[in-house]
């Protein structure tokens, strides 16, 4: 037997096939595999009783997946109520703090619409950089929503051509980093650069199209509630 097969089952002391190493039939990139995989042979016992424990990347990848698949939903919640209680407390009122969780709110919509037209899912590797996609996705809403309440009424158009150019140009060269691990071969880390560019994207559109719209619309109730109370106040002619 050549040296280098023997040198895996030779223990320190010399001793001779201690060690037993099982190949997997099925490939470890899917996490589901790579749990079924750490089930079968993470834990043998013999029929003496006999109990052996099996060690390698892979398995503790397992185990990372599953700690990973039972805490992300709650990590995910925590974020997006720490990023909610952030806009209340920044912009020290209700009205506006809601304003700038609009766009963050409808770009995780499209996002998960988008998702499921290209046939995008949820995996237990990407949901690792859902909280990533909250707190990026919401800083375009709160640069326009601050800017907008800082130059007034009627102001969309200038808001959008200025701040707009600026959140912007953050969001993208974001989803240009993220988009590197499109090129990776694993399809783990290839998910995170897809939901991190599609969720970034979906967002950054959001701020730039649905909130400016969101805003002229309540600019044109507030104008024609205005117009009625002028013209309620205004003598009829005798």
């Amino acid at each position: 037997m050549p040296e280098y097969l023997r040198k895996q089952f030779t223990s320190k002391s010399g001793e001779f096939g201690n060690f037993v190493i099982i190949y997997p039939s099925v490939g470890l990139s899917d996490g589901r595999n790579s749990m079924a995989f750490s089930d079968d042979v993470g834990t043998i016992v013999t029929a003496d009783g006999r109990t052996y424990h099996a060690g390698s990347t892979s398995l503790v990848a397992a185990d990372m997946l599953r700690l990973m698949q039972s805490e992300a939903p709650w990590m995910v919640l925590a974020t997006f109520i720490i990023v909610t209680l952030l806009m209340f407390v920044n912009f020290g009122s209700f009205r506006w703090g809601l304003l700038a969780l609009v766009p963050l709110m409808v770009g995780v919509l499209w996002m998960l619409l988008l998702m499921e037209l290209l046939g995008l899912k949820l995996n237990f590797y990407n949901l690792v950089v859902l909280p990533a996609v909250l707190g990026i996705g919401n800083d375009a809403g709160v640069h326009l929503v601050h800017r907008y309440r800082e130059e007034g009424f009627n102001s969309i158009r200038y808001v959008i051509r200025t701040t707009g150019e600026h959140v912007s140009m953050g969001s993208i060269t974001t989803m240009i980093g993220f988009a590197g691990l499109l090129l990776s071969f694993h399809p783990g880390l290839r998910s995170i650069g897809q939901l991190a560019v599609v969720g970034i994207g979906t967002t950054l559109l959001s701020a730039l199209l649905f909130l400016p719209a969101l805003l002229q619309w309540l600019e044109d109730r507030q104008g024609e509630k205005q117009e009625v109370t002028e013209a309620a106040e205004v003598p009829l002619a005798e």
